[in-house]
């Protein structure tokens, strides 16, 4: 249960271009870290997900870590249990940088800034401006590893903005933007294969937020308009697949307009594989942590994913493997009978587009 503070506190930092990023500490506990129920959600690289908490012992504050990774550090010294804070003391979360800053009762209103979370302009310029450019990375067929598609990957010409894709969509997902950048990404992408004259099949990304099937029908329309030539296929991560009927509907709407769907992710477990056919995908891309060093991989395990690819193939769906890095991993895929492939080992993502069979 939160308590209400009647001094104001603040945690103040600076933004990419100096601006001042101040965050009321408006109740206790106060907390730090990557998680959605964060006060001061940090989305940067080293900030654990429930990095810190701040206290309140009568009109005093305290600081604790919560068993972050990085370290939480208090004027430069790491944290080990729990600590008073003073007006002016410096807090570090990782390599992030805050300074403790008392407001004393009495202040009038307009002395009292409200939180300004510097990124969000920045995000606001890079959809509203396009500042986003597309990768392609290729899609092999493993028979002959000749090229039959590519993925759609977007990256952003921001330096200061989050160069991880997963974080600035975690950015995007705090301030309901993830639907607007996922789309500018998709728009981006394909619109490059479409001056190319690309031939080939095409996979897109979705985020959760865009699988209403109402919505979802309105921003496909549009797609197919855009590329009414190109060979599409969508992409949904297994982990935003909650509810089997909504995705029969999806199926069937994408079907209808002449696009494949495909389950990203996919993991270990029969039970889970089961299930997603009820709604059975064109293809199923088998996660990298299948795949990684799936050479060295006991009998007993190589013979769990023979299992689970020719269960997937034996419903039509077409099998993929997902990040094959070497070669001995490539041939022991070919092995256990997928059927395409993507990874380094046959190209990174960059912004030219492979040449599709």
């Amino acid at each position: 249960m939160t308590e209400p503070l009647h001094n104001q506190w603040q945690l103040v930092a600076k933004g990419p271009h100096g601006e001042p990023w101040i965050v009321p500490i408006e109740s206790t506990p106060f907390r730090i870290g990557r998680r959605d129920d964060c006060g001061l959600r940090l989305l940067a690289d080293g900030v654990s997900r429930l990095h810190a908490e701040i206290l309140r012992e009568d009109s005093a504050l305290l600081i604790k870590d919560c068993g972050s990774t990085n370290g939480t550090y208090v004027n430069f010294r790491r944290l080990g249990g729990v600590q008073h804070l003073a007006d002016g003391d410096i807090l570090h979360f990782s390599d992030q940088e805050f300074r403790v800053v008392r407001v004393e009762q009495g202040a009038q209103e307009s002395d009292c800034t409200q939180m300004i979370n510097p990124y969000v302009d920045v995000l606001d310029q890079l959809i509203t401006g396009r500042q986003v450019v597309a990768h392609y990375q290729p899609i092999v067929r493993l028979s002959d590893s000749g090229v039959v598609g590519v993925e759609i990957l977007g990256r952003t010409c921001r330096e200061d903005l989050f160069q991880s894709i997963p974080h600035l969509f975690r950015l995007a997902r705090q301030w309901h933007r993830d639907v607007e950048l996922s789309l500018l990404f998709r728009d981006v992408g394909l619109h490059q294969l479409q001056l190319a004259q690309a031939k080939g099949l095409v996979l897109f990304n979705t985020v959760p937020d865009e699988l209403a099937p109402a919505a979802l029908e309105k921003s496909l329309v549009l797609l197919r308009d855009m590329a009414p030539a190109l060979a599409l296929a969508m992409e949904v991560n297994e982990n935003a697949i909650t509810d089997i009927a909504t995705m029969r509907q999806v199926r069937q709407l994408l079907h209808a307009m002449d696009i494949k769907l495909v389950y990203d992710d996919f993991g270990a477990g029969q039970s889970r594989l089961l299930e997603l056919m009820e709604a059975p995908p064109d293809i199923l891309k088998f996660d990298i942590s299948l795949i990684h060093d799936v050479h060295l991989r006991s009998s007993s395990s190589l013979r769990m994913v023979a299992a689970l690819v020719n269960m997937a193939r034996d419903q039509g769906v077409t099998v993929l493997a997902e990040g094959t890095e070497q070669a001995q991993e490539v041939e022991v895929c070919r092995q256990l009978g997928f059927e395409l492939a993507q990874g380094f080992y046959f190209g990174l993502p960059g912004p030219e587009i492979p040449v599709m069979e």
